[in-house]
């Protein structure tokens, strides 16, 4: 690992073994699948003023057009052949990762956006996040019954927001196969709020 001139860091993990590292973080672990040894970079975290939570910067691993790549073929590797009909990105940084992923493996992607985003009818579904409450929103007949579903989103803090997305695919009688974050801050426990569900990740963050 070694900082970059960004403030970030840099992680290397090869394939397969669960690597523990120290890093900005206090430590990071980073679980890989793929033949070759694959990049990360992240930023440091930002904080959100209003409501003093601190965010992980995903926006440096984008400046790495090998790193993005890496990151993306390890999701198409996971989830090509696997009979996925749609890949549901959530808002915002979900819209980055989702449609090249939903590309590779020939699925549909469906935005689940924030409230008056989406143009015609909706189905809503209203969920609490760390600092209050909020809403995802699908556009009604994006999604049909049957349809086996890829949630995807950058990070998975507390899980309310993709529970609300599973929710919301589930309430129109799509099969939620997997949720798919870059990181996920295993302090939160937000995977005990999936139900069970399964959850798929690149790199763990503490």
């Amino acid at each position: 690992m070694r900082r970059d001139k960004k403030e970030g860091f840099f992680l290397k993990a090869r394939a397969r073994p669960i690597i523990e590292i120290s890093s900005f973080y206090r430590g990071c672990r980073a679980s890989m699948q793929g033949p070759n040894e694959v990049p990360f970079r992240f930023g440091p975290p930002v904080a959100v003023t209003t409501c003093s939570i601190m965010f992980q910067d995903i926006t440096t691993l984008l400046l790495d057009p090998q790193a993005f790549r890496d990151t993306i073929d390890l999701f198409v590797e996971r989830y090509k052949g696997k009979n996925i009909s749609v890949v549901a990105g959530i808002e915002a940084r979900g819209f980055i990762f989702g449609p090249p992923i939903a590309l590779a493996i020939g699925a549909k992607f469906v935005p689940l956006r924030k409230p008056k985003k989406l143009p015609g009818e909706v189905i809503s579904e209203e969920y609490v996040l760390e600092y209050g409450r909020d809403c995802l929103q699908m556009h009604v007949g994006a999604v049909e019954p049957g349809d086996r579903a890829l949630v995807v989103d950058d990070l998975i803090a507390t899980g309310g927001t993709l529970c609300a997305a599973m929710n919301l695919l589930e309430r129109v009688g799509a099969q939620v196969v997997e949720c798919a974050c870059v990181i996920e801050l295993p302090d939160l426990k937000g995977r005990e709020r999936l139900h069970g569900k399964p959850l798929y990740v690149l790199v763990e963050s503490h």
